[in-house]
């Protein structure tokens, strides 16, 4: 069996021999693997790969804040991948790409692999007052840049939260090896 991977190689959780471990690193990665090919002396049989994006991109964009200053905080579990206070206008964070820690699932079930983050959002209001928006949990999609729209209103009736994967997909790569004894 063929196993091939570009991006570093993350372990999960602690630290081996002293490195630190990261979950849900932000590297550009992608995975394959191929069963059926075994690597013999002289065989010149090309083995083609089909390699998979295994990351999810991520990005929030906050609208209609009247008064007062909002903050937000955008993880899962033990990783935060957003946290921002001090929030005094319609605002659009910066993008990011993160790899699934789950790289086999993230490949296995490519289209439909998603994780869920948690999205939670206070408001400190003009008048003295903070509000608690809440926490939502969201699902974000594999090879997607998943947009969260957080629309704000004069009072916290009108707040709303959504998730939007933007339509273009990231790409898929497939390979062609060749190999030489």
């Amino acid at each position: 069996m063929i196993l091939l991977s570009f991006g570093p190689i993350i372990l999960q959780g602690g630290s081996s021999y002293g490195i630190p471990v990261s979950c849900y690193p932000e590297v550009d990665r992608y995975y394959g693997k191929s069963g059926s090919y075994v690597a013999t002396y002289g065989n010149t049989t090309p083995v083609t790969i089909e390699m998979k994006h295994v990351v999810f991109g991520l990005k929030y964009k906050i609208t209609g804040i009247t008064d007062g200053s909002v903050s937000i905080t955008i993880k899962n579990d033990d990783k935060t991948f957003f946290e921002q206070t001090g929030i005094t206008a319609d605002f659009t964070s910066e993008q990011k790409l993160y790899c699934f820690t789950d790289i086999l699932s993230a490949w296995q079930y490519a289209d439909g692999y998603a994780e869920n983050v948690t999205v939670s959002m206070t408001w400190a209001r003009g008048v003295g007052v903070t509000q608690d928006l809440g926490s939502q949990v969201v699902q974000v999609k594999r090879n997607a840049m998943n947009t969260i729209n957080i629309s704000l209103g004069s009072d916290d009736g009108g707040a709303k939260l959504g998730v939007n994967p933007e339509n273009a997909e990231m790409g898929n790569l497939s390979y062609e090896f060749s190999s030489h004894y």
